[in-house]
């Protein structure tokens, strides 16, 4: 787990705290007021996206072989609610003073990530059942996120497909959202892999060649044509002819799909935006299929 975080830009965690529960008679543990929470990981970084900001994030990572059988929504829930309650305690913390002590910051926020790694892929999602994260800030410490099996392994194929295909010579790019800071004001690339994008949607890089810069946008949806048009559009609304653009699905076969692609690509306005953009596949097996 540790190393899966350090590939996103995430090192150097506090591991296996326990946090002195300071609501004790609001935080009941069973049937008992609770004098700790336990927090497998705590992590604390400068944001990339707002200035002088800090981002403190409790980590808490749960799997049916400890729990001894498959989790039920109440469990799940249970498990969301007992992070919610470890930010608010974590909030009067002395570790939190500390952490704020390292400067660079005007605001701290503070989140809770619930990891359950226990998911089959016909199951459905728990997080379709307990809610939908694109209705919150990613500045609101009371909403806990919750990333499953399918959302972890796709992170952790994005960090092998940096290393080995792109030797690690990239750095997450940051677009301008409804909740980050204009251009002037923030990173437009850097190591870090923000909050709010280790929970859901495509992850987009920004690599330096020897002809310029790329672009590269990485999906985790099936490959469709609809799709790869989509993300066309989106990438040319990042990149406005500055880069050119890699596409990349999980499960896109060259041999079988390249031209499908290449067909895609003639409906663009001009031959130079076509000769701009690719498609790859993040399965590194499947590559010279």
């Amino acid at each position: 787990m540790l190393s899966f975080f350090n590939q996103l830009g995430w090192p150097n965690p506090v591991t296996n705290y326990d946090l002195t529960c300071v609501l004790k008679k609001h935080h009941i543990a069973t049937t008992r007021p609770r004098s700790t929470h336990g927090i497998d990981l705590i992590f604390s970084y400068l944001c990339p996206l707002t200035p002088r900001t800090r981002r403190n994030v409790l980590v808490s990572v749960k799997n049916s072989f400890s729990e001894g059988g498959p989790p039920s929504n109440r469990v799940v829930e249970t498990g969301l609610r007992d992070v919610a309650q470890a930010v608010r305690c974590f909030f009067r913390s002395e570790l939190r003073s500390s952490l704020q002590k390292q400067g660079g910051a005007k605001e701290v926020f503070d989140h809770g990530i619930l990891i359950r790694l226990d998911k089959s892929p016909e199951e459905k999602p728990f997080k379709a059942q307990i809610g939908d994260i694109g209705n919150s800030s990613p500045n609101e410490a009371h909403y806990i996120p919750l990333i499953e099996t399918d959302r972890f392994d796709f992170l952790d194929k994005v960090a092998t497909y940096i290393k080995l295909i792109h030797n690690s010579e990239t750095n997450f790019y940051h677009a301008r959202t409804a909740t980050t800071a204009a251009a002037e004001h923030r990173l437009l690339s850097s190591p870090i892999l923000p909050f709010h994008n280790l929970i859901a949607g495509p992850i987009t890089l920004q690599k330096a060649e020897l002809n310029g810069t790329r672009l590269i946008l990485i999906s985790d949806e099936k490959f469709t044509i609809s799709a790869f048009q989509r993300l066309i559009g989106l990438a040319l609304g990042l990149s406005q002819g500055w880069a050119s653009i890699t596409i990349v699905f999980p499960d896109y076969v060259p041999g079988l799909h390249k031209q499908s692609i290449q067909t895609a690509l003639l409906t663009l306005p001009s031959n130079r935006l076509s000769s701009l953009i690719e498609c790859d596949t993040l399965n590194i097996s499947g590559r010279f299929r």
